[in-house]
């Protein structure tokens, strides 16, 4: 079972009906990249989405990025970041060597 999509927003955001469906729709136009069998996490603000994922497929989103913002920004992202440290349970703080693309 996946966890919660409340659980992609930020402490300190407030959890709207909008911003759980952008998180729904974004992960659903990633897992297009991201096979079932690994984690993936898309967590929103509203207005940037931070992508974390498996170590072994974080060089797939990277190549894809430009395309990947592309339709990221149909649900509502504005700015895109691929974490390169790979997905963290409870992952919550950006990183500045995280990969950007706006």
């Amino acid at each position: 079972a996946a966890a919660c999509l409340a659980s992609r927003i930020p402490t300190g955001t407030p959890v709207r009906k909008g911003l759980l469906e952008s998180i729904e729709m974004g992960e659903k136009i990633l897992r297009n990249y991201i096979p079932s069998k690994y984690q993936l996490r898309m967590r929103f603000d509203g207005e940037t989405a931070r992508i974390e994922t498996d170590s072994n497929c974080i060089d797939i989103l990277t190549n894809h990025l430009a395309e990947i913002s592309i339709k990221l920004a149909e649900a509502g992202v504005k700015n895109t970041i691929i974490c390169k440290d790979g997905y963290k349970m409870g992952g919550a703080a950006l990183s500045e060597q995280d990969l950007t693309a706006e």
